[in-house]
């Protein structure tokens, strides 16, 4: 039997969705009775070879010969799925397909997993996997597709609050579970906060949302700046503040944003693209003193890997991973400010 996975790209260290996909399709792959599938969107050689190496076969676009001389040149889109024989006439011949494993984001207006076994797999049970609550324009198109998965995961305690209140009312039994991931044995190996000396104070930000709000930047950016002040009342040496984004194209602009907004002359943020490789994100981790996150994403796979690796985790209040993290580590709070500094000094994880 086989199973498809979809997703835009097969990335470990890319945003939360590709690294749990990665995670999932890894985990199912260790069944060698079964033939593990991912259709993504593009993938380097080395997202191919580290596919191949957990034993999960990619699929990627192949245009039919009919549409190829019209968009060749298109770039591809998730959208590409629900026209399967003419942007991935490759996955149409796949043969005993059992289940199709779809990622539900908050932003998305289209399911694929429903025209993909209407299309190709008529005999196939859709797996869901929830990051984030639909908006109220979709969240009936959302409904129906639950109803005929065979059964739904939601990532993380608050979202799968959301959708047990989504689902509740429904006359259709849903089969839905809460999944927590589990991170790599390599990030508990890491050891990030054990090192004796500290000759470097780094501030690490890792920013996921492929279109950056930058009001949602605004406050962070000040606190950092505010940070900055006090090590410098305090002749203290100022931490940098390393900052990685998830599209190379917002690099210019979120960087300039942020320095604009941290209304501090002793600290200027360094911006740099998306992790290529997972030795950037363990070096990063290794250097760093603190994770502050961003609110963006309702879970984010950053903070489990830097709270595997013993680095102290920063998140804004009200937010679906400060409520994870006060489910499964216990309500420390404090000021953002004041929590931001001797977090810097004294490494402890708390929820600010």
């Amino acid at each position: 039997m086989t199973s498809i996975f979809l997703a835009e790209r097969w990335s470990r260290v890319g945003d939360t969705v590709s690294a749990l996909n990665c995670q999932l399709a890894s985990l199912a792959a260790q069944n060698r009775q079964k033939k593990i599938c991912c259709v993504v969107l593009k993938a380097t050689e080395e997202e191919k070879k580290d596919a191949a190496d957990c034993g999960v076969e990619l699929i990627l676009p192949c245009l039919s010969d009919d549409i190829i001389d019209a968009c060749e040149n298109d770039e591809p889109c998730y959208k590409w799925l629900l026209s399967p024989h003419d942007y991935f006439s490759t996955l149409t011949s796949v043969q005993n397909v059992e289940y199709i494993v779809e990622h539900v984001k908050s932003s998305t207006s289209f399911l694929c997993a429903s025209v993909l076994r209407k299309r190709c797999f008529k005999d196939a049970d859709i797996v869901l996997i929830n990051h984030g609550t639909p908006s109220a324009d979709v969240a009936d198109k959302h409904l129906k597709f639950a109803e005929a998965a065979a059964a739904v995961f939601s990532v993380g305690p608050t979202v799968f609050e959301e959708y047990s209140n989504l689902y509740q009312p429904t006359n259709i039994q849903i089969v839905h579970e809460i999944y927590i991931p589990r991170p790599g044995n390599t990030f508990f190996d890491l050891n990030a906060m054990s090192k004796t000396s500290d000759p470097i104070r780094q501030i690490l930000t890792v920013i996921t949302d492929k279109k950056v709000d930058f009001t949602r930047l605004k406050s962070l950016a000040a606190a950092v700046g505010q940070v900055a002040n006090w090590f410098q009342c305090m002749y203290v040496k100022i931490p940098e503040w390393f900052v990685r984004t998830s599209s190379a194209a917002d690099l210019s602009d979120t960087a300039k944003f942020i320095n604009d907004s941290l209304t501090s002359k002793y600290i200027e943020s360094k911006t740099y693209p998306p992790y290529g490789y997972q030795d950037e994100l363990y070096r990063d981790l290794q250097k760093s003193n603190v994770l502050v996150i961003p609110p963006d994403e309702p879970f984010r796979m950053e903070a489990l890997w830097a709270i595997a690796a013993g680095l102290p985790v920063l998140v804004p209040r009200r937010t679906a991973m400060a409520e994870f993290l006060e489910k499964y580590f216990g309500n420390q709070q404090s000021t953002f400010f004041t929590t931001l500094l001797s977090m810097i000094c004294h490494h402890r994880l708390v929820r600010c």
